[in-house]
């Protein structure tokens, strides 16, 4: 009988020991608001209050970005996040995967694509065999899943940009100038195009030009004599002042000639064409920095050993977008030449490398 006695306290303060643990951990659900991996912090909102957690050591703060839905494991007792989970975090270990955009396919010249932040709208070049000259086009989509649609054709031009709210684009008219031209809404059409006059002709040949995500930077490349095609930028004050004179970009030498700059949708990341690789191998180039007033660093070329393919063999124009880790791009994917609009879904920049060739 006091044997039985005695099992039967064991187990009940075994039970009341292990409801007391379980209690110590909480499950929150939150939206992040900040991240700051330094002091291991995280910021969250949760039904219309900001509170901000420690985070136990052993937590990988890294992927975790505002605006993330996340399931907290948060210790009472602690006072600390003990584990985070979250659907975007856990997307990432998928594998890359290359797709061609043959909802915009087109007969002739397809290039340049150029997307809004969110990633839903999508403007690229098109000249068609009857075409005379390069139209830009557009697009929507409703999510990262879907298929563009709403194809509508826009504004003739060659190279060119558009702000990240999809409002304003700087082009290169067939005069050989640049042009700006404005809108409302997403859903009007562009103005009549407007000559850049401070970016005259007086500073040579300017082409491929490249907005910022604030959009007071412009970023192009400008034929110097003796030197080539070199990059260049400008700035204004405002999304309504003018431009300023020309000012040298300073990237660090990769070896290579190079063309087609452009700037991922954080500012981060620049992408530009070595035009000089050998043939059959990847030849978009890639730069980072930290943060806007950084400098560039070589970082070596886009391309994956997880796709069949050399992905950014015959590429230009890489346009990425972090929040969704896609990587879009003008590119070849067979021997034939015919150039189409790629996307590489869950790009994931698994290692840096120096030298070219090496995967990213």
């Amino acid at each position: 009988m006091y044997r039985i006695m005695t099992i039967t306290c064991f187990a009940m303060i075994l039970f009341l020991a292990t409801s007391i643990a379980q209690a110590e951990v909480v499950s929150i659900e939150a939206t992040v608001k900040s991240v700051d991996p330094q002091n291991n912090k995280i910021t969250v909102e949760r039904k219309g209050k900001t509170t901000e957690f420690d985070v136990s050591k052993n937590s990988d703060l890294s992927k975790l970005k505002a605006g993330q839905k996340v399931t907290l494991s948060y210790h009472l007792d602690l006072e600390t996040v003990l584990k985070i989970e979250s659907p975007e975090v856990k997307s990432d270990s998928k594998s890359p995967e290359l797709i061609v955009l043959q909802e915009l396919d087109a007969e002739g010249f397809e290039g340049n694509p150029v997307l809004t932040k969110d990633g839903l709208t999508i403007f690229w070049n098109i000249k068609g065999p009857s075409d005379s000259l390069k139209w830009v086009w557009t697009a929507t989509r409703k999510d990262q899943n879907s298929l563009f649609e709403n194809k509508k054709k826009l504004i003739p031009a060659a190279d060119f940009t558009v702000t990240s709210d999809g409002l304003e684009i700087i082009m290169l008219q067939n005069n050989g100038s640049l042009a700006s031209a404005t809108r409302d809404d997403l859903e009007s059409n562009f103005s009549r195009p407007k000559t850049i006059t401070e970016l005259n002709k007086k500073y040579g040949f300017i082409a491929a030009p490249t907005i910022s995500p604030d959009a007071l930077t412009l970023y192009y490349g400008r034929i110097v004599k003796g030197k080539g095609i070199q990059f260049h930028y400008s700035t204004r004050s405002t999304k309504s002042g003018k431009w300023s004179s020309p000012r040298p970009l300073q990237l660090p030498p990769s070896g290579y000639k190079m063309r087609f700059m452009t700037l991922s949708s954080d500012d981060k990341y620049l992408f530009c064409n070595a035009m000089d690789a050998e043939e059959g191998k990847p030849n978009l180039l890639i730069y980072s920095r930290g943060t806007p007033q950084d400098r560039f660093e070589y970082l070596g070329v886009v391309d994956s050993e997880e796709l069949k393919v050399n992905a950014s063999k015959g590429g230009a124009f890489a346009r990425y977008l972090p929040d969704s880790n896609e990587l879009f791009y003008a590119g070849t994917i067979d021997d034939s030449g015919d150039r189409k609009l790629l996307l590489i879904k869950n790009y994931r920049r698994r290692r840096w490398s120096k030298e070219l060739g090496n995967s990213i």
